[in-house]
């Protein structure tokens, strides 16, 4: 492993859990970035958000973090983006945060619960949110049953919230996957595709490339399936247990309590 970060082509650090918990920045997180940012070195934030990458920066800005919207990247805008590629300008209905809305109508058309529209795809993301009541999960299943294809925004079975943690997207898709007799396909950290894109955006070849983040599935297998480097910190999802119970190859390159740890690891 490098010794020094400087040594990376590319850093891409996670969001929740990594860089923020809730509305404040995690310990050494504000230090990581203006390191990173002195030394030259590429850095991406990605992210599971359902959000669109102006209000992640907005959320990062009110932590205290000065990290330009243009360097991140959340697993709603990529969904969107592929979505795209397949439709043109997609007919989605959204099964996620509200603030979804928005990253939907800047490439597509919102499809509403009302009526009878015609739709491409349903989007979805984590249960506990305003856009997947009940109704709408029924008007979701009927979309399904009637072709539209089911994305989620992320595979994640959980996900750290002020309550602990949650349910995840990737767990709500399944059940709607098996209610509709259909399957989801989905974006965002641990897809191959997700990592690619960000070491493209940073102009970085993935080998070169260091991944931080709190959970093993998401951030870490995710990084390691194409080739980059990977350090697990701890307050997130998983645990210095978690870790040490995967099989060798499959281990983060490092475990830290938290940023500072980080810090202090590459000197």
């Amino acid at each position: 492993m490098p010794r020094k970060l400087s040594d990376y082509a590319g850093v891409l650090l996670d969001l929740d859990g990594t860089l923020v918990k809730h509305a404040a920045a995690m310990p050494g997180a504000v230090e990581l970035v203006r390191h990173l940012k002195s030394l030259g070195v590429p850095t991406l934030v990605v992210t599971n958000s359902t959000n669109g990458p102006s209000r992640v920066g907005e959320r990062l800005e009110h932590a205290g973090l000065d990290v330009d919207p243009r360097l991140i990247l959340t697993a709603a805008q990529a969904a969107m983006d592929d979505l795209v590629v397949e439709f043109g300008k997609p007919r989605v209905f959204n099964l996620g945060q509200g603030d979804m809305d928005d990253v939907i109508r800047q490439l597509g058309t919102l499809v509403d619960v009302d009526g009878d529209q015609a739709c491409d795809a349903v989007l979805v993301g984590t249960p506990p949110n305003a856009r997947a009541t009940p109704d709408r999960q029924r008007h979701a299943v009927r979309l399904l049953r009637h072709g539209a294809r089911l994305v989620g925004v992320c595979a994640d079975r959980l996900y750290p919230s002020r309550h602990g943690l949650e349910i995840g997207c990737g767990a709500f898709c399944q059940m709607l996957a098996f209610a509709a007799g259909t399957r989801a396909t989905f974006n965002g950290k641990p897809e191959k595709a997700f990592f690619l894109d960000a070491c493209r955006l940073i102009n970085a070849d993935p080998t070169e490339c260091l991944m931080i983040g709190d959970n093993l599935d998401a951030d870490i297998l995710g990084a390691k399936a194409v080739g980059m480097r990977a350090g697990l910190v701890l307050g997130g999802v998983s645990t210095r247990a978690d870790a040490q119970q995967q099989p060798r190859e499959l281990r983060p390159a490092f475990v830290a309590d938290d940023l500072r740890a980080v810090l202090d690891v590459f000197g």
